[in-house]
């Protein structure tokens, strides 16, 4: 009765990641842009605004959810979602698309850090407890991949059809939906006991996350890796297969494959926290599928960018676990945002090389990078949950 009753409580907030997962213009973006006059250099740019809105809003986004409301700054969040798809399907230059782009950076800023905030504290104040975290916090995940691969399919078949603006128009019933259904969810309240803080103070508090040493710091750093590596298969996925000359018409349903990957993964976090021989294989498993990406063989690429996907996926669920554990509920959101911040530092710069020596070289010799990024990842993941 209790996991059915968390269950009917947080179908809400499953059916709010499924309803903003359905962004269909992921799928065509890229050609909507050069449609429109990008060029390479420009794509560049326009994805480096993006990055830049996130690194300078993330962390004052999660301080303001923790002070004020998780489910009202995700409401926002899906207001701003709405607004983008519509604004960059009416766009028809490159500044004013980039421009628009701002608001995308916002929308994932604002979701940074709430969802997983608000099914932690959601549990210990059902249950006393986090236990099931993994599991339930996978089903947002799952619900959100699920959105996201129904978009990707739907999204190309849209664009060929109606046009290229189309699948923007198409997002903006998800973004509304997704509000219908926060505005059902009850919000747990425990991160309003400190809410009186002042506002210096709690800003204070939050950036202390880093200062921790010890096991919190190696942690966060693991945390940052492991996410790092699964931000690489989730952005720069296509450069293998456009270098193996696959298809136009196969794009489509490999990008719904991985993300098929990345949210059916989110669940089996739960099996991984209760088995160590479990962990410890699928580290070793996602160590090979990384290194596969160095053959230049488009099965084992496909087989590799599937796989890993889905393992990084489960083990940043399982992560973000044991970083909720170290937080208290008044700092969750902030510090899950400030940790998503030192990812994207250190990501766009590794990024940024993996193109300079995809370039000079190929995406395979590229690929070496991510070899011992996944190692010393997998040794932090291991001793973070040795230590659990």
């Amino acid at each position: 009765m209790l996991i059915s009753r968390i269950q009917r409580r947080l179908l809400p907030l499953y059916l709010a990641s499924f309803s903003q997962g359905l962004i269909f213009w992921y799928a065509i973006d890229k050609v909507f842009m050069v449609d429109i006059g990008f060029t390479a250099a420009t794509i560049a740019v326009a994805s480096i605004v993006l990055s830049l809105t996130g690194l300078l809003t993330e962390i004052p986004f999660g301080i303001l959810a923790d002070r004020w409301s998780r489910r009202g700054v995700l409401i926002i969040s899906s207001v701003v979602l709405g607004l983008a798809s519509l604004l960059l399907g009416l766009s028809d230059s490159v500044v004013g698309y980039t421009l628009v782009s701002i608001l995308v950076g916002l929308h994932y800023s604002l979701s940074s850090g709430t969802y997983d905030s608000i099914v932690y504290d959601t549990l210990l104040e059902d249950n006393g407890s986090r236990e099931g975290y993994e599991k339930y916090y996978g089903f947002v995940t799952l619900s959100t991949g699920a959105g996201m691969v129904v978009s990707s399919l739907l999204g190309g078949v849209a664009a060929n059809t109606f046009g290229l603006a189309a699948p923007y128009f198409m997002s903006i019933p998800g973004a509304a939906a997704a509000v219908m259904f926060l505005l059902l969810f009850r919000e747990p309240q425990l991160h309003k006991n400190n809410s009186d803080n002042h506002i210096l103070a709690h800003i204070k508090d939050t950036f202390k996350i880093f200062l921790k040493k010890g096991e919190f710091s190696l942690l966060i750093s693991t945390v940052v890796l492991i996410s790092v590596v699964l931000e690489f298969f989730l952005q720069v996925d296509q450069l293998w297969p456009l270098a193996l000359a696959l298809p136009l018409v196969l794009y489509g349903p490999l990008n719904a494959l991985l993300l098929l990957a990345y949210g059916l993964a989110a669940p089996f976090a739960a099996k991984l926290a209760k088995s160590r021989t479990l962990l410890v294989l699928s580290c070793v498993l996602v160590i090979l599928f990384v290194s596969l990406l160095t053959i230049s063989n488009l099965k084992l690429v496909v087989i590799a960018q599937a796989g890993a996907t889905a393992i990084l996926s489960a083990l940043v669920v399982l992560l973000s676990g044991r970083l909720h554990d170290n937080l208290p509920s008044h700092l969750r959101s902030g510090g899950s945002s400030a940790v998503s911040t030192l990812r994207t530092l250190v990501y766009v710069p590794l990024v940024f090389a993996f193109g300079l020596i995809t370039t000079k070289y190929s995406v395979f010799v590229a690929a070496y990078m991510l070899i011992p990024l996944i190692i010393i990842g997998v040794l932090g993941t291991l001793k973070a949950n040795a230590v659990h």
